[in-house]
């Protein structure tokens, strides 16, 4: 059900009565405005790929008890070092740990980075976790990078299709 028009945002440096309301020709409902980003008006680069791409690890997991599944947001996940393949080892060990038992994942793999040095340890700990951790996963993205890396590791056809 529609309440009407809702004021959720406000650009810093306005006047909600002044620059707001008295432009309006009625009252929008007002629960809790939030500040806009103050970057989303300066002159500075917004460096978009870092705030779209470079999320928490935190906002990357979600385990869906309803459906026995791990939804796994690997998209723009940059793996250059041992901690960026440990973290995601540890994050996944953890939602299983608290689990109890395997379950199903969906990986997002979209935009993702795995760096040539990293690569070996980067499918040696995905190798470790399916076997650990999931009964089944899907792993998916829309970019050709990761088919080439797949096939040199010798991953058998069946698995380079849960791959992508």
């Amino acid at each position: 059900m529609s309440e009407g028009l809702e004021l959720i945002e406000i650009a810093p440096g306005i006047d909600v009565e002044r620059d707001i309301f008295a432009l309006m020709g009625f009252r929008p409902i007002i629960r809790s405005p939030k500040a806009m980003d103050a970057s989303l008006f300066g002159e500075a680069l917004m460096k978009l790929d870092d705030r779209l791409l470079n999320r928490p690890l935190a906002e990357r997991l979600s385990f869906d008890a309803d459906r026995n599944t791990l939804f796994l947001g690997l998209d723009g996940y940059r793996v250059h070092t041992e901690a960026d393949v440990e973290a995601i080892r540890a994050a996944v060990l953890e939602v299983f740990n608290r689990v109890g038992h395997k379950f199903s994942a969906v990986i997002n793999y979209d935009s993702s980075d795995i760096a040539s040095h990293m690569a070996d340890k980067w499918f040696s700990m995905a190798a470790d976790i399916e076997r650990t951790c999931y009964d089944h996963a899907s792993r998916y993205t829309t970019s050709s990078i990761h088919a080439p890396q797949t096939r040199r590791r010798s991953v058998s056809p069946q698995r380079c299709r849960a791959y992508f």
